[in-house]
């Protein structure tokens, strides 16, 4: 994977804060590459060709789900999807983040000052559990700056926060 442009929070995933006009190799570990990635305003996550899921950039409001009360997180760090969870696809808002799972399951994380969550009108700093409804699972998510939505599996569109 490679990333270019402006690096004030790492967002590049190169390591560094140095900004860069050309593309710069990102460390996605020994055997990793990119199947699917989400851009936020300031951070960037990769799911990976084993179903992991990595996040870097600005942490401010917990974006990256790592746990971590770094602000800033240079470095591709892991995100704890559950055990036996893998990432299908990402979508990453201005300071909350969503992954769809594997077993159609939605985790978001990151400021909910809105609802974008789908949890609460809090923030989270590792990834929660979306309900969308009992039997619902969800084909693919998308996160808009203050909002997020899913389409679920019985063609239905759900959408919460600004």
């Amino acid at each position: 994977m490679k990333c270019w442009g402006h690096n004030d929070f790492g967002q590049l995933g190169t390591g560094s804060y140095t900004h860069s006009n050309t593309p710069q190799n990102v460390n996605l570990g020994s055997g990793k590459t990119a199947t699917t990635i989400g851009l936020g305003l300031w951070h960037t996550c990769a799911g990976l060709n084993d179903g992991s899921l990595k996040c870097w950039g600005i942490n401010t409001n917990d974006q990256l789900g790592t746990g971590s009360s770094a602000n800033w997180i240079p470095n591709p760090s892991t995100v704890n999807l559950g055990i036996g969870r893998t990432v299908v696809s990402v979508s990453l808002g201005q300071t909350h983040s969503c992954a769809n799972l594997d077993d159609g399951s939605l985790k978001c994380w990151g400021n909910s000052n809105y609802g974008q969550l789908g949890i609460a009108n809090s923030q989270a700093s590792t990834p929660q559990l979306v309900n969308l409804g009992t039997g619902r699972t969800a084909v693919s998510v998308h996160a808009g700056s203050s909002y997020t939505c899913a389409i679920l599996d019985d063609g239905t569109l759900k959408c919460w926060g600004r």
